[in-house]
């Protein structure tokens, strides 16, 4: 799959990785005599009992499996590469990760959740054995500028971070459901919290597939937040994920995961057509209930259902909803009180604000719409008016492009971009 000529300007990855029980012998039980194994095993039982999940936190893990995308800057996939835990342990994974990332000379790194674990974990391996890297950790610079600043999507783009509005809410089904929500394979018989079993019996080729096939589920994911964010167009994003497919077909003869992947992308694009409508299945009868419902809760809907049909006859499509007779016991309100002062019937615009500076509601103009005074992205998203287009009483802000420069990290243009295969990565 690799395009030795290609500029590299985004590296999509994602971790598999396993509990040190070493670790947990020494920091959970230390002086009770428990070998790594027992340790290890009690502490997962401990974690059941108490979350309900065996999941051990990042801080007792080591990574053993790590894919890495490259993607170029018109977002075609490259290449995909598997750091294992075979060719020198977890050290030899997190150094050849970070000598990569500068090698490259600092492009994004795109993840799902990265932010939460990824990164946590790929740090906290550097600093395990003594790995520097000044350019990620980068004291010098000014909080917002340094690339692991909980903000800064110029040096990575969490796409569960993009989701979620930075953790306003929570992504249910994570990874897995997004994928399957844009019709791609999603996990396929293997999770997350199976990888630590699946190392203790020695499925490491396992792993590695399972964590190509999260890569290239987040690769998709990827696709579809930069056409929400105009970055392209559908048509743009059609075309690289079929570019991607016969790729990936291309090479299913030397990775065997390839045709795994694609056969569940198949299956799910299958099981999804016609399903997108809810008002088709509504119609089809595939939401209904099952039909054992109470007898009693039933003849109470019937019951509604012909009330409502006697006032929609009595008073007609029209006035079905402002004349319902009063034994209904339902009051509707045609105007609200508590919201009528708040939003004036006619949009505030340019031309409804008087010379006194009000709108038609009595309030100010700094109140009803969005000025953009501090904003940095206000030069480059507002269009620009001729004085006479100007309304009386709103003032005019110019932001320089100096300073634009220096607060707008949300832009991807600035990527380095590098066109050299001879990386970290590729030895």
């Amino acid at each position: 799959m690799a395009d030795s000529h290609s500029k590299i300007r985004f590296l999509i990855f994602d971790i598999e990785s396993v509990a040190d029980p070493n670790l947990i012998a020494m920091a959970r039980y230390p002086g009770e005599g428990l070998t790594p194994a027992e340790a290890l095993q009690r502490y997962r039982n401990e974690l059941m009992e108490k979350k309900g999940t065996d999941f051990i936190p990042y801080t007792y893990q080591l990574p053993i499996s790590l894919v890495l995308a490259k993607v170029a800057d018109d977002y075609t996939l490259l290449d995909l590469r598997v750091l294992k835990v075979e060719d020198g342990g977890p050290k030899k994974i997190a150094e050849r990760f970070w000598e990569g990332w500068k090698f490259y000379q600092q492009p994004t790194f795109v993840t799902f959740n990265g932010r939460g674990f990824d990164i946590p974990l790929m740090e906290l391996t550097a600093f395990r054995y003594g790995i520097p890297i000044p350019e990620w950790i980068a004291i010098g610079q000014k909080a917002y500028d340094q690339p692991r600043n909980r903000y800064n999507i110029r040096h990575h783009f969490d796409l569960c971070d993009f989701l979620s509005n930075c953790g306003a809410v929570h992504v249910s089904g994570g990874l897995n459901t997004t994928a399957k929500m844009i019709r791609k394979a999603g996990k396929i018989g293997t999770h997350g919290d199976m990888v630590q079993d699946m190392f203790n019996a020695g499925e490491l080729e396992k792993i590695h597939q399972y964590c190509q096939c999260d890569v290239l589920d987040t690769y998709f994911i990827f696709l579809r937040t930069m056409v929400v964010s105009g970055r392209i167009t559908l048509r743009q994003e059609t075309e690289l994920i079929q570019q991607t497919m016969k790729k990936l077909e291309t090479e299913s003869v030397r990775e065997p995961v390839f045709k795994i992947y694609l056969d569940a992308c198949k299956q799910i694009d299958a099981a999804s057509l016609g399903n997108d409508d809810l008002f088709d299945l509504s119609r089809s009868g595939q939401l209904q209930l099952s039909p054992n419902i109470d007898k009693e809760t039933s003849g109470k809907t019937e019951d509604v259902e012909k009330s409502m049909d006697n006032t929609l006859k009595n008073t007609g499509p029209a006035d079905s909803l402002t004349k319902l007779p009063e034994t209904a016991g339902t009051t509707l309100l045609t105007k609200n009180p508590l919201t009528d002062n708040l939003f004036p019937d006619e949009p505030v615009s340019a031309t409804n604000i008087s010379e006194t500076g009000q709108t038609p509601n009595g309030r100010s103009p700094e109140t009803n719409t969005i000025l953009q005074t501090e904003v940095p992205y206000a030069a480059s998203v507002l269009p620009e008016t001729s004085t006479s287009e100007k309304p009386s009483g709103i003032k005019k802000y110019e932001i320089s492009d100096a300073r634009l420069k220096n607060h707008d990290r949300s832009d991807f243009s600035d990527v380095p971009i590098y066109d050299d295969y001879d990386s970290p990565y590729e030895n």
